[in-house]
């Protein structure tokens, strides 16, 4: 939401997925609701689609930290886009929080990336069960500071033609 009410300051307009918590549409399954989300930005004629998280970590000897930022898979079409797009908003959240210095891809697949029409990253902002991640992620200045971070990115993606440099190679 802080991203939707600093866009027209970048010059970006925002179509949300959702509003709240909870399934859109009244959808019967998370799957469902997923390619509902992939879907809209075909329908809304979007430029980009940039999908935002909370990560946690399923292994406790190796816990998680910092931000980490996935692309689709670089058999889609959209693949190059994506990689500039999630290049260009990692070079501005490095600056102001912990950022994995790459892009990554999850083998197991994510439905709204997979399904992608446009260039689209998925955004991990932090780790729930991360204390220092969850302080600095539910501290209202820190999330505007990170909204201006990735609406800096997309305006710089924009900008450039989509010629942004892409610094970092996905990994899994």
């Amino acid at each position: 939401k802080k991203i939707q009410a600093l866009a027209k300051d970048y010059q970006v307009e925002v179509f949300m997925t959702r509003d709240a918590d909870e399934v859109p549409g009244r959808l019967s399954s998370l799957a469902e609701d997923l390619r509902y989300r992939a879907a809209l930005a075909a329908k809304e004629n979007a430029d980009l689609f940039v999908s935002i998280h909370i990560n946690r970590n399923e292994n406790r000897d190796h816990p998680g930290s910092g931000f980490e930022i996935y692309v689709p898979e670089n058999t889609s079409s959209v693949y190059p886009g994506s990689v500039k797009l999630g290049s260009s908003i990692s070079g501005f959240i490095s600056k102001d929080y912990s950022i994995a210095p790459e892009l990554k891809q999850r083998k197991a697949g994510v439905l709204i990336l997979d399904k992608a029409t446009v260039p689209a990253v998925l955004i991990e902002c932090g780790f729930l069960d991360n204390k220092t991640d969850l302080d600095f992620i539910t501290n209202s200045k820190n999330q505007e500071e990170i909204a201006r971070d990735i609406l800096e990115g997309i305006r710089t993606y924009n900008l450039s033609g989509s010629n942004v440099a892409d610094n970092s190679l996905p990994s899994d």
